[in-house]
């Protein structure tokens, strides 16, 4: 959130500082300051007064806000799938067994993944770190985790956003996504539940985000 990265990957947070070090915004920093309204458990003008106060500083925002819970538990779900990938160690972050246990069963599946890879936009001046690629059967896939309390059977317009933009970075450094995946845990302890993008969803995705950078562009103008 609210992250600016500069071509090589150094970071920064807050508009003011990455005005200063001529960083880019991150692609959920683009995606947030375009649709807000994604985030079912923030009131849109609340959210909007925040960004303001805080200077685009998204961490000061959510401190605000009081959404810090929120963040940290995805954070968590984060480093266990980054433990189990580089280890094989199975925990369970947010003590809910069952969202464990599946989601650990989704994640056996990855063989020789690279994780949080950082990725930079030449032609979009964007940079990302995506959560996990690898490769199967000379085919390229791109997983996103999302901590959630209630799974969704459908991918939302940021999500799509969100992969497609990752998708886009990945074909500028090479490398042809055949396949995105959000993996949804439950924080409601209902397991994990597996999206898998259609060729026409990840493209959809491709145009929300080059549309919405573009409005970042314009309406920020970084």
């Amino acid at each position: 959130m609210g992250r600016y990265y500069g071509k090589d990957g150094t970071e920064v947070s807050g508009l003011r500082e990455a005005r200063k070090t001529n960083k880019f915004p991150s692609v959920t920093t683009v995606l947030n300051g375009c649709a807000p309204h994604e985030y079912k458990f923030m009131d849109s003008q609340r959210l909007k007064e925040a960004f303001d106060l805080a200077d685009g500083n998204w961490a000061v925002a959510v401190e605000m806000l009081g959404q810090n819970l929120a963040f940290e538990q995805g954070s968590l779900v984060h480093e266990a799938a980054e433990l189990f990938l580089e280890t094989g160690v199975k925990s369970d972050p947010l003590e809910k067994p069952i969202s464990s246990k599946q989601f650990f069963n989704v994640l056996s599946r990855i063989k020789e993944p690279l994780i949080e890879e950082f990725y930079f936009s030449e032609k979009m001046d964007t940079g990302g770190r995506v959560d996990v690629t690898w490769e199967k059967d000379g085919k390229h896939y791109l997983a996103d985790y999302k901590t959630c309390m209630k799974v969704k059977k459908k991918a939302s317009k940021s999500w799509l956003g969100q992969l497609g933009a990752y998708a886009l970075l990945l074909e500028e450094s090479g490398k042809k996504i055949d396949e995105a995946q959000i993996v949804q845990f439950s924080k409601a302890d209902d397991g994990c539940h597996v999206i898998k993008l259609s060729k026409e969803e990840l493209d959809l995705g491709k145009e929300i985000f080059i549309k919405a950078r573009e409005l970042y562009r314009l309406w920020i103008n970084i």
